[in-house]
């Protein structure tokens, strides 16, 4: 077996602290072996590569959405994606069908929503009768 020991320290680096510090702080320290030295510096690699591979694949697997889309109503023709009702989002925003009650001022009252009670409505958009379920 090779000699503990050795922990190298280098007092007082404070946030300032250089690449080549911080470099040097991560090095294995001096009072390993050759051999010891090496297999650390390999298990760092494999670390760095591990962590490399792991955020690439979060990356890749994140889901692509399109800013704009092709609503029935529109035959073909493509709109920008918050301009609709979609439910293919960015964002975790849901959808509800809701009765609009009464109207006053800048105030819409509406009834029979699927929602907990404090939920805020962000938008509100005009129910087509090409978006009622089959049977309805």
């Amino acid at each position: 077996g090779g000699g503990g020991g050795g922990g190298g320290g280098g007092g007082g680096k404070g946030a300032g602290a250089t690449a080549e510090a911080a470099a040097e702080a991560l090095s294995p320290p001096s009072g390993l072996s050759k051999r010891q030295r090496g297999r650390a510096q390999q298990r760092q690699q494999q670390q760095q590569q591990q962590q490399r591979r792991e955020c690439e694949a979060a990356a890749s697997a994140a889901p692509q959405v399109r800013a704009k889309v092709h609503p029935p109503g529109l035959l073909g023709g493509s709109i920008g994606l918050f301009a609709t009702r979609t439910p293919h989002r960015p964002n975790p925003i849901g959808l509800s069908l809701a009765a609009l009650l009464h109207v006053e001022g800048g105030t819409l009252l509406l009834g029979g929503a699927d929602l907990i009670d404090g939920t805020p409505v962000l938008d509100v958009k005009p129910y087509l009768l090409h978006d009622a379920p089959a049977g309805a």
